[in-house]
């Protein structure tokens, strides 16, 4: 059996480990406690500027939210005026998941209200800041394309409708209507012939007799010229 080593009155007052470490510590708190004080502040001051902001970032949603569902209200009654200052207040509240929707109903209202040179500038704004080849990008520009096409700016418009048209959204429909109405517009007669064949293979069944009935105008023109 192994000797056991006895512990002395002089070890038992020796301080151990644990303790020499705590003492050491207690002992630098003491000496740079004014430190650790601010510290300890300032740690306290950024922990509630961060809850702060997102209790702020949250209020700011939540207003833009209600501005926009009162906005949507006035524009779909028709009061497009009103529309315009209420969805300009949702663009007021900054970067919000409702800001890009309120420049889209922006750019329409002032082309219900006969505005078609700043629904122009709205809507060019708007898809300069916009992610390319997104839902809203796309729309964006259709809707940016009509502005240009009302404001007899057709050579223009072709542009933003072709983006339209090889994009991945579901708007190729309209955008291709509207390159054919504007290369007829502008005598581009065998644009806009194609537009349409285009038109028909996507679209079958959408509106077809009518496209059909344009095709075969443009077609006649085309042959008698």
């Amino acid at each position: 059996m192994a000797a056991t080593k006895r512990i002395s009155r002089r070890d038992i007052r020796q301080p151990d480990q644990f303790m020499q470490t705590t003492g050491r510590f207690v002992e630098w708190s003491r000496r740079y406690r004014r430190h650790l004080i601010i510290g300890g502040a300032a740690i306290g001051i950024v922990l509630a500027g961060v809850a702060g902001w997102e209790f702020y970032e949250d209020y700011r949603e939540d207003q833009a939210r209600v501005a926009y569902n009162r906005a949507l209200d006035t524009y779909e009654a028709g009061r497009f005026q009103d529309a315009l200052a209420g969805f300009r207040t949702v663009e007021s509240h900054g970067s919000t998941p409702h800001q890009e929707l309120a420049g889209l109903y922006i750019g329409n209202a002032q082309l219900a209200l006969g505005q078609a040179k700043d629904a122009i500038k709205t809507l060019q704004e708007l898809t300069a800041r916009l992610t390319p080849n997104t839902l809203t990008s796309e729309l964006a520009l259709l809707t940016l394309a009509l502005a240009q096409e009302t404001d007899n700016a057709c050579d223009i418009a072709l542009g933003s409708l072709e983006q339209v048209i090889t994009g991945s959204g579901p708007f190729q429909q309209e955008a291709l209507l509207a390159k054919a109405r504007c290369s007829t517009r502008l005598g581009q007669v065998d644009n806009a012939i194609k537009a349409y064949q285009e038109y028909l293979k996507r679209f079958p069944g959408s509106g077809s007799p009518e496209v059909s009935l344009r095709l075969q105008e443009l077609e006649s023109k085309s042959a008698g010229g």
